[in-house]
């Protein structure tokens, strides 16, 4: 019964504070309503804004991460590298279609070391994807870096999406583009 007592003039205490703090302003990304006014141009209806042509973003090709397998000492095969690419969508469309290759090197000695031809369907608006590939040809994986060659890309709505790949140049292994 004592602890009622003292929860109670406690909790009227920190209502009454909280009532007599002035209200903040909400600031203008505030919720989706707030978002959707700034993305309409003055005297523009949602219809008219949803159908313009908005810049499209990039769309990163990089491999973030490299497995190493295998155990030489217990199984007498050498070690392999397998590298996992991901495909990151920060464009404002969907992609419907994309393939690519990639050949890998030493960037010690440009010794090819393994290469891919890979493909991704319906990657979604700031959406990702990854895969891993087959074991590359050597021992490590690290010192390595890839060759990106843009085969195909076509977002959902028919356009053309291969300018708009940005291979990423850090990761586990570096990625540039062939041109």
């Amino acid at each position: 019964m004592h602890h009622k007592l003292t929860f109670r003039p406690a909790l009227a205490l920190l209502l009454a504070c909280s009532l007599s703090l002035p209200v903040a302003a909400d600031p203008p990304h505030a919720g989706p309503v707030t978002r959707a006014a700034q993305i309409l141009q003055e005297d523009e209806s949602l219809q008219s804004a949803i159908r313009r042509k908005r810049p499209p973003g990039p769309i990163l090709v990089a491999i973030g991460s490299a497995l190493l397998f295998g155990v030489p000492e217990a199984t007498g095969l050498p070690r392999a590298c397998s590298p996992q690419l991901r495909v990151v969508n920060f464009s404002n469309a969907a992609i419907s279609d994309i393939a690519f290759s990639i050949h890998f090197f030493t960037r010690k000695d440009e010794r090819s070391v393994g290469s891919t031809v890979t493909n991704f369907i319906k990657v979604p608006v700031q959406g990702s994807v990854f895969r891993y590939f087959y074991q590359l040809d050597t021992d490590q994986c690290i010192g390595l870096k890839g060759q990106v060659k843009v085969i195909h890309c076509v977002y959902a709505d028919g356009r053309d999406c291969g300018p708009d790949i940005r291979p990423v140049d850090g990761g586990a292994i570096p990625l540039y583009r062939q041109d």
